[in-house]
């Protein structure tokens, strides 16, 4: 597994926090990231779109994904503007795991550190790798004080979930998460 480090998730209510804890998860679509309000709106979010010399090159799947990743965002840092509550996530591997149980064999569950300085406009079209890396693991620079990780569900095809909301009840998660102090 990838080595991440102790992370953090604030949360705005205690109703969240209790969730969490008891292992009631949202996994989020990268589309409804894009769409929502507040500091942490990234309207390139899940885009793959990009121009080199003067032609667009157009994702796909910016609309409608034919892979869905669904994401749960943490930070290497406690950001008070998402929350007054934070739950420290000391051994995220751990919760990988809790999270891939749940899941079919096939079903890719994974840590991913957000690289920054996602650009519209490239010197060169980028590899597939690099593209669908962009897609989803890339934002621009002016998130970069975010520190962010995802962790990242990719359900095994044909299964396939037509909304925004992946939710997931993976039991207790106390030992796990623990909530923390104030930044």
């Amino acid at each position: 597994m990838t080595n991440v480090p102790v992370l953090y998730r604030a949360l705005n209510c205690e109703a969240a926090v209790k969730c969490h804890l008891m292992g009631k998860l949202w996994f989020r679509s990268l589309k409804y990231f894009r769409g929502i309000e507040g500091p942490g709106r990234d309207p390139s979010e899940g885009v793959g779109s990009y121009r080199v010399q003067g032609v667009e090159h157009r994702d796909v799947s910016d609309e409608s994904p034919i892979f869905p990743a669904f994401i749960l965002c943490f930070s290497e840092l406690k950001l008070a503007k998402f929350g007054k509550f934070f739950l420290e996530v000391r051994h995220p591997n751990d919760l990988a795991e809790r999270v891939k149980s749940q899941f079919p064999d096939r079903t890719e569950v994974k840590w991913h550190r957000v690289q920054y300085g996602k650009r519209e406009v490239l010197d060169s079209v980028p590899s597939t790798a690099e593209h669908w890396d962009r897609k989803h693991y890339t934002k621009p620079a002016c998130f970069a004080e975010e520190q962010e990780w995802r962790l990242v569900v990719f359900l095994p095809p044909p299964l396939r979930l037509l909304n925004d909301t992946l939710k997931l009840h993976v039991g207790n998660l106390q030992g796990i998460l623990r909530l923390g102090l104030d930044p």
